[in-house]
């Protein structure tokens, strides 16, 4: 990944994530955590969202990281992986996901909000991506 790439995607902590049913999408703000070395993305989510449901039916997802100054917007489409919250082995980065969790200013809504279910980390694996960043410059061609 490009240096650049990296810092704009790692200069926020929300992003969208959109799933689908096989019928109508859904998309959500979540915190993100990037793992570059695995080329992947983190976050958390109940077993009662929507988003869950989705993954666990499709697999297939997209993330989008956007800014408005300067009009700057990654996606990327991805393949999910459902984890185990528990597992010792992402220790990390449940714990920075967490402390994302914990010390925002609640957009988006904490996990520990949403509706019952058990939590769980959720992996997407980068399938492929695209990065495009707008100047005034580019508006006026």
């Amino acid at each position: 990944m490009q240096k650049h790439i990296k810092s704009f995607i790692n200069e926020s902590s929300v992003g969208l994530i959109a799933t689908c049913d096989h019928q109508k999408p859904h998309a959500v703000p979540v915190y993100y955590l990037l793992i570059e070395a695995e080329n992947a993305f983190y976050f958390m989510t109940k077993t009662a969202s929507n988003s869950y449901l989705n993954l666990k039916n499709n697999g297939r997802a997209s993330i989008t990281i956007f800014s408005e100054k300067p009009p700057t917007v990654y996606t990327a489409n991805c393949e999910s992986e459902i984890l185990e919250f528990s597992v010792e082995e992402y220790s990390g980065i449940r714990k920075k996901l967490i402390a994302m969790h914990a010390t925002e200013d609640y957009y988006p809504s904490p996990v520990s909000t949403l509706r019952k279910g058990e939590l769980k980390l959720v992996k997407l694996n980068i399938l492929d991506s695209n990065y495009q960043s707008y100047s005034h410059a580019d508006a006026n061609e």
